[in-house]
């Protein structure tokens, strides 16, 4: 426009309406409720064992010097008791670690979401301190199929003879082993996965659509890498029940 002497007027467009700040630190997220992580642990820790028994023999046999099974049967040994003992131990770890990243991220234990999002180091905290307390449920578990693989027994068997031989206390022998396995462990499960997938989603053209293929091959990254970590630990662990 030009004003009335002449000169040109350069008029600036309006200013936009200010937009509400917003981060995603601060931004609520959802989480599972109590009753969904006791469900997702209790099934996944089923399914593993279901699948993962037979080399469960295998490194119980190795870490203890028993001689490996002839049959089936043998390789599936103790079965039982690691399927219906799991799904308590692995629902406890999904709840406690559920629990303590919402309470780390300020919302209360039993809410269905977190205030605001977790860093890494918050993760792994969160899972450590869940994987210890699972020792409690877990160390028992171990101690029996560790005696059913070394002496043949049943479950009742197996039971008996610690009862009688050592003492009910025995059946949490190598209970910080345990803990410091299953501290490590579940870190790594719950602290390292995401972290290796949001990376594989971010810098890997051929995942940034394919998410769930990411975060298959993330679990098994971090799984891997905590199973190196916790192996010596868990072979002191083993040694401890099995020399009864």
């Amino acid at each position: 426009t030009k004003s009335p002497g002449g000169n040109t007027k350069t008029t600036a467009p309006p200013p936009s309406p200010p937009t509400p700040a917003t981060t995603d630190a601060a931004a609520p997220t959802a989480a599972l409720s109590t009753l969904e992580d006791m469900y997702v642990g209790g099934v996944s820790g089923v399914t593993m064992i279901l699948t993962a028994m037979p080399i469960l023999t295998w490194k119980f046999c190795g870490q203890t010097g028993t001689p490996f099974p002839t049959t089936l049967e043998g390789w599936y040994r103790g079965v039982l008791v690691q399927a219906s003992s799991i799904a308590p131990v692995t629902a406890v770890q999904f709840l406690f670690n559920g629990a303590l990243k919402k309470m780390i991220s300020g919302a209360s234990p039993l809410s269905s979401r977190m205030k605001r999002e977790l860093t890494n180091v918050e993760r792994l905290v969160a899972g450590l301190g869940a994987g210890v307390v699972s020792a409690v449920l877990y160390t028992p578990v171990d101690m029996l199929t560790i005696q059913q693989q070394k002496l043949g027994l049943s479950l009742l068997g197996s039971i008996q003879y610690i009862l009688v031989e050592a003492g009910p206390l025995e059946l949490w022998r190598g209970v910080v082993a345990t803990a410091v396995r299953e501290g490590i462990f579940v870190a790594g499960m719950f602290g390292l996965t995401p972290v290796i997938s949001e990376y594989l989603t971010k810098n890997v053209k051929r995942l940034q659509k394919q998410v769930v293929l990411a975060n298959a091959l993330s679990a098994c990254a971090a799984g891997v890498t905590a199973a190196l970590l916790t192996h010596p630990m868990d072979t002191v662990k083993s040694c401890l029940q099995a020399d009864l």
